[in-house]
């Protein structure tokens, strides 16, 4: 084979290599892309049942769907459980849900025996509601 024949084989092998090679990195930045949409909606969400499940221990489903609202999801369930006094919200965002849960405390040495300085949190004239982290 003539150096000429070699030389533009070597050429075209390189050229097809790299056609191949950026391809591939296309292929991966776009897969990379969709995963990074999908991990943020469901990051969205599941801020938005936190918020929801929060608020609604001073204002019920009422605040609970106020606060998904404000970022963007709707209230699917809200329930509070008597036995547990616990509240469960479930949010959608688009195609995402997710679910917060969020303890009610009945009296303030349920709450207050809680480590890290954690205070009952009261509404106007009632019973602790929740708790809040105290700032040391």
């Amino acid at each position: 084979m003539p150096m000429e024949q070699q030389q533009n084989d070597a050429g075209q092998s390189a050229a097809f290599l790299l056609v191949v090679v950026v391809a591939v990195g296309l292929a991966l930045m776009s897969a990379l892309v969709g995963f990074g949409a999908v991990v943020q909606q469901r990051t969205r969400a599941q801020t938005a049942a936190d918020a929801a499940a929060l608020a609604s221990l001073d204002g019920g489903a009422p605040a609970a769907s106020t606060y998904a609202e404000l970022h963007g999801a709707i209230v699917v369930s809200w329930t509070r459980n008597p036995e547990s006094h616990e509240v469960t919200v479930v949010v959608r965002l688009g195609d995402t849900t997710a679910t917060a849960r969020q303890p009610m405390h009945r009296d303030v040495d349920s709450c207050t025996a809680e480590p890290m300085g954690v205070r009952p949190r009261r509404m106007a004239g009632s019973r602790p509601v929740g708790c809040v982290h105290s700032q040391r």
